[in-house]
Order: structure tokens, then sequence, then C-alpha cells
């Protein structure tokens, strides 16, 4: 007897053109004019102890890289602004690809254009967020994998690690930003096991934004204050606190 598996591969959240090969190049987003910097002679080492583990000390002209999806995006407009004003001889590179994540890597392979990114702009500090296009199914070898099943999680996990990987080989300090709770519980319940799966793998490494966002069981009303108004992305208030809270990180 045999059995067929439906498995539903959903849309990403954000629209986009999915290309038809499995071509990897960097985001066209990632350009000159999208590196934050000043030859100001001013220091910005005045509240920057410079350390953050012990892989990496940097004080002065250090790189900081931004990796991920579209609510990425939005953390990284308020990081090239707050940076630029408190550590003007700092560059923010922009590595975020609107519609990509891990599930989908016909669209968007990661792994590779994270090694990609790492190896071109040799960051100090890299944060990552990941995950908001990713609570669907997958394909493995040809064959569908059902979002949140143990053969998804397995998979899932590999690919965590495999970011994971790329960023320890490398001489760079690195954390993962979780997802904020959003405003769909649906949803938001999905997202928990993405979250759950990243936590796990990554270890102290995450940063949880809960104590901006509040808890991702919902047991806490949601601050659409700051939210764009689909209840997933961020405004300039909300993407402002989670910049700050990485500026935290910078400062030690």
């Amino acid at each position: 007897m045999s059995f067929i598996v439906s498995i539903e591969i959903e849309k990403p959240i954000e629209k986009t053109n999915l290309p038809l090969n499995n071509s990897v190049s960097l985001p066209n987003n990632v350009t000159n004019n999208n590196v934050t910097t000043n030859s100001s002679n001013s220091s910005p080492t005045d509240n920057l102890t410079g350390v953050t583990d012990n892989k990496k000390s940097c004080l002065e002209n250090c790189v900081v890289l931004m990796m991920g999806d579209s609510v990425m995006g939005d953390i990284d407009f308020s990081m090239q602004r707050l940076l630029k004003k408190d550590f003007p001889s700092w560059k923010v590179i922009d590595g975020h690809k609107v519609s990509s994540g891990l599930t989908n890597q016909t669209y968007y392979d990661w792994p590779a254009t994270a090694k990609k990114l790492v190896e071109k702009y040799k960051p100090d500090y890299v944060f990552i967020l990941l995950g908001t296009n990713d609570a669907q199914g997958m394909m493995l070898n040809g064959k569908g994998l059902a979002f949140s099943k143990d053969l998804w999680v397995n998979e899932y996990s590999n690919r965590v690690n495999k970011i994971k990987e790329i960023m320890q080989s490398n001489d760079s300090s690195w954390y993962w930003i979780g997802l904020p709770v959003t405003k769909d519980k649906g949803f938001n319940s999905r997202l928990q096991v993405i979250r759950d799966i990243q936590e796990s793998q990554t270890k102290d490494r995450y940063i949880s934004v809960e104590s901006i966002f509040g808890k991702n069981d919902h047991s806490e009303p949601i601050n659409m204050k700051l939210r764009a108004a689909d209840g997933i992305h961020l405004n300039s208030s909300g993407s402002d606190l989670v910049a700050k809270e990485l500026l935290n990180k910078l400062k030690g």
C-alpha cells in the first residue's frame, strides 16, 4: 500500500518574482551606497568598550554586517542612522534580502550568500534575522517536508547550523536576533517553532526581543505602536528600539 503525503508550500510573505535558477549573488542592495562611513577624525570610542565576546575587539573603523529578510531591512535602516550619529568611523553593510529565508533555497541560498558576504566585507560584527518567511514546508532532495514535523525540524536545524558554522569559521562577533511577536496569533504560533529552533542552535548568540515587543505566547497585548500595519514588520519606532539593543551589544 502506498501513501501520498500532501505538502503545502506557502508563498513568501513579501511579494517577489522567484528566479528560475539557483545562482547565488550578493543582494542587489549591497552596494557602496549602502555602506555608512564618515571620514571624520573624531573618535567613536568614548562610550565603547570594544569587547562583546573574546573573539574580536574593535574600537574604530569597525564593520557591522546586517543579514536577513525584510524585517532585518527595517532594523538596518535604524542601525545605519544611529551608528552614523554615535560612531562615525564605523561602516554598516546592508545585506538583507526581501522575501528570503532558509526554507526556499531555490529563491535565495543564504548559506552561500552569507559566506560571500563575510569573505567580501570581513565584518567585525554580524547580526542575523531570518525566519519571517520560513513558516512553510520545504523541499529536500526532491521531497517535500511538512512544516514543523520531525524531518522539517531536523532539516531547518541543519540550515541554521550552516549559517552558524560560517560565522564561527570567521573572526567575527555574531548574534542571531529572535523574531518579534506578530499580531496574528496563528502565524505567531508557527513562528514560535522557528524561534525555538534558532535559539536552541545558536544558544548564547541568540538575542530575544520579547522585552521590546512582548512575549511570544501573546500573554501580553501586542504593541502596534512599534509595528507596521501588517502586524509583522516594524515601523521606525520599533526598529529603533531593536537597533539600540544591538548597539548595547557593541558597547559591551
